[in-house]
């Protein structure tokens, strides 16, 4: 914007406008509810939906175990995973209850946050606030940000997850693991996230069972002969026993 000013163009110059996004009409912010009707709801459509729906009940389970730590190895802090469980039972408890959508945490919006130095109450009171006031105005707010802002803003993430997957790990991973990771990686990247999941918790047992199968199970071992019977015997007992070679 301080370019075009100085360059003394307007914002709804022609030239400028592909710079920027379209306007979308704004709806009015209790129209998700408005839209409610269970009586509109085509019922023999859903069992064609159970897939995504374990999915992402799946995703709902294991989406906290998997990102709370990671996030923790990327902003060097320790959390408590029970009260993180808790935190995002009763927030979805809650969600369902008023019919809106389901919580969770995006691990890159977060890591985001923490590395443009977010921490704290004011700050996530201030982010709480604008969040709000962005879901009240709804997305028209979008048409004054410039597209290259939100493709630098994409390739920053985009860049900075990568090196966090598959470059950092390159050296403190296995050969088994790392390859895991790639594949994971992969196949979310061309056939999508549900069919990543399915990959990644195949991967997760193999990897268990051929990283298990590598430990030796036995200890140790001997001869029976060596070994003397803890049961009570008398003298003439022993002595035969003795004769036997026992």
């Amino acid at each position: 914007h301080a370019a075009l000013s100085a360059l003394g163009l307007a914002f709804t110059d022609p030239a400028v406008q592909p710079w920027f996004f379209d306007k979308e009409e704004t709806p009015e912010w209790w129209l998700m509810w408005e839209l409610l009707d269970f009586k509109l709801v085509a019922w023999d459509v859903l069992p064609s939906q159970l897939g995504t729906f374990a999915a992402l009940t799946i995703f709902s389970l294991i989406h906290v175990p998997i990102n709370i730590p990671s996030l923790c190895m990327t902003t060097d802090l320790v959390a408590d995973i029970d009260h993180e469980l808790k935190v995002h039972g009763v927030a979805n408890m809650l969600a369902g209850a008023v019919g809106t959508l389901q919580n969770y945490l995006c691990f890159s919006n977060s890591a985001l946050y923490y590395k443009c130095g977010g921490g704290g109450l004011l700050y996530r009171g201030l982010l709480s606030v604008t969040v709000f006031v962005f879901f009240l105005v709804g997305p028209s707010v979008i048409s004054i940000i410039p597209r290259c802002m939100a493709g630098a803003l994409m390739l920053h993430i985009g860049t900075e997850l990568v090196r966090e997957a598959l470059v950092e790990p390159f050296a403190s991973l296995d050969r088994i693991e790392y390859a895991s990771v790639c594949l994971i990686t992969l196949v979310m990247t061309v056939a999508g996230m549900t069919q990543g999941l399915v990959v990644a918790a195949i991967l997760a047992l193999l990897t268990f069972v051929l990283q298990s199968s590598r430990v030796p199970v036995v200890a140790s071992w001997g001869h029976g002969a060596r070994v003397r019977s803890s049961a009570w015997r008398s003298i003439t007992d022993l002595d035969v026993l003795a004769e036997q070679g026992w």
